[in-house]
């Protein structure tokens, strides 16, 4: 083998090598994007969630009242 078909034989290996990394970081951003992305949907749907239960007391209080208005409501005359 030649002197200049070792040059091109390395710079060849110099490009793989170069493509490998790229295509690696591509891989580990892909893995990272979907970490993120399911962590956003726990996150959204934890709140909601946790947001119902510390609501939930007061919704209960108001429906109370509305029946109790409803009650008192039928009570009147018209």
């Amino acid at each position: 083998m030649d002197t200049e078909d070792k040059k091109i034989l390395d710079k060849i290996l110099l490009l793989a090598e170069q493509n490998n990394r790229i295509l690696r970081k591509m891989r580990r951003d892909v893995l990272v994007g979907k970490f993120l992305h399911l962590l956003y949907w726990v996150l959204i749907i934890g709140v909601s969630v946790a947001g119902y239960y510390y609501i939930k007391p007061y919704i209960g209080n108001l429906t109370a009242i509305l029946q109790s208005m409803d009650k008192i409501k039928s009570l009147i005359p018209k």
